[in-house]
């Protein structure tokens, strides 16, 4: 049987009604067979126990992982206020691995190294090579494994990838989104096998038969000149080019070297993140939360000392590139194979500047590229996971990541 997967969404008021009535969709798409794996995405508003009560109602014994997000998608676009279920059949083609770990706030490192410790210990093998198959009249990839991630923002995002990548290494694919709480900063949730959780990383394995793949992009271009960091901690920038972060930040924006708002920084850098270049010519993003009263900026992961950066900008038609971008990288990645499903992980901080309306059109191109009855659901995130073609896996800001399998 291959792969078959349904997405299902609602935004019914009820929490356990929402949940089942999703579920019951995704279900459906199914053909009613059985699922062995779902992902729940939820919005905070719900009582979050109730609504994977409402899921596991309909979905039984199958494996599941999620979150909550700044917002949902599903198959027809962007959601507020809702939950969207995607589940998962398939008898050989793809197994299924979870694991959960916790206490992301007290060691970043050591909450990413659990979570992956656990699917790698049930593993007889991990075979890390990639091998090819036939998919019509050309050979494609298989990557054996992917590791889905779904961790909170208790911490430094860039120590909890560091900790999954130490044990699970290339070709392992990693992938995944920050979880999220619709903007409002305070908690987060992550779901694991029917059971709500907060501080913590939600990881599926997926051992795959088939191809799949995944693009990372993000809209963003340098502007004015690099900085040199000369003091970080962790994810605290405390100078720039020898010069408390905060004044140098205002100053490549050519404003006044004046004392910031935390609030007024977070706005200023939904549209000014620093860029950290790379050997590719790209640039891994990482956004500054807040300015602190030393005059050091907190950032959503860790930029090491020594680093350059650049202050980024960019335009909404340049945000639309950019997820075509991701997707058209996924899709090349899965040779000839047709699409049998997408995950999306999108960027969520901007819906405190842009319309809902710019959210739409991202999750539109994504349609239009992967096609009109690929099942497709996801989030809007804190910050994003993905591997480099072959490489470790990094922690991103401000990106769109797709993760496609293939049939």
């Amino acid at each position: 049987m291959a792969t078959l997967a349904g997405v299902g969404s609602s935004t019914r008021d009820d929490a356990r009604c929402a949940g089942a009535e999703a579920a019951g969709i995704a279900i459906e798409r199914l053909g009613g067979k059985s699922p062995s794996f779902a992902m729940v995405f939820g919005d905070v508003r719900y009582h979050q126990q109730s609504l994977l009560d409402g899921v596991t109602s309909v979905v039984g014994n199958a494996l599941m992982i999620g979150g909550s997000g700044a917002s949902q998608i599903g198959n027809d676009g962007p959601i507020r206020g809702g939950v969207v279920v995607m589940t998962l059949c398939s008898d050989r083609e793809i197994d299924v691995l979870t694991a959960l770990g916790q206490g992301i706030s007290q060691d970043a490192r050591a909450a990413g190294q659990s979570v992956a410790q656990q699917v790698a210990d049930r593993l007889p093998a991990l075979t890390l090579s990639t091998t090819w198959v036939r998919a019509g009249n050309a050979f494609v990839p298989i990557h054996p494994y992917t590791f889905i991630m779904l961790p909170d923002f208790t911490g430094d995002g860039a120590e909890v990838v560091a900790g999954v990548g130490s044990v699970l290494p290339p070709p392992v694919q990693v992938v995944g989104g920050t979880t999220a709480d619709d903007l409002s900063f305070n908690h987060a949730f992550q779901y694991h096998n029917g059971r709500v959780y907060s501080d913590a990383v939600a990881g599926a394995l997926l051992i795959a038969q088939v191809p799949t793949a995944l693009g990372v992009a993000h809209r963003w271009r340098p502007v004015g000149e690099g900085m040199l960091v000369t003091r970080a901690e962790g994810n605290r920038i405390i100078e720039l080019d020898n010069t408390p972060a905060i004044q140098a930040y205002v100053r490549v924006l050519g404003a006044l070297a004046v004392e910031i708002p935390d609030e007024a920084l977070g706005r200023m850098a939904l549209t000014n993140p620093l860029g950290i270049p790379e050997v590719t010519g790209e640039y891994q993003l990482r956004h500054p939360i807040s300015a602190q009263d030393d005059g050091s900026i907190l950032c959503a992961a860790s930029i090491a000392e020594g680093s350059v950066v650049r202050m980024m900008t960019a335009t909404v038609n340049e945000g639309v590139a950019a997820v075509r971008k991701a997707t058209r990288a996924a899709l090349a990645g899965l040779g000839r194979a047709e699409p049998a499903l997408a995950i999306v992980f999108n960027w969520g901080v901007r819906l405190m500047l842009r319309p809902m309306e710019e959210m739409r059109r991202d999750v539109s191109a994504i349609r239009e590229e992967i096609g009109p009855d690929v099942p497709m659901a996801g989030f809007f995130t804190y910050g994003e996971q993905a591997s480099t073609p072959g490489g470790p896996v990094s922690f991103h800001n401000e990106s769109c990541v797709i993760y496609v399998v293939g049939r």
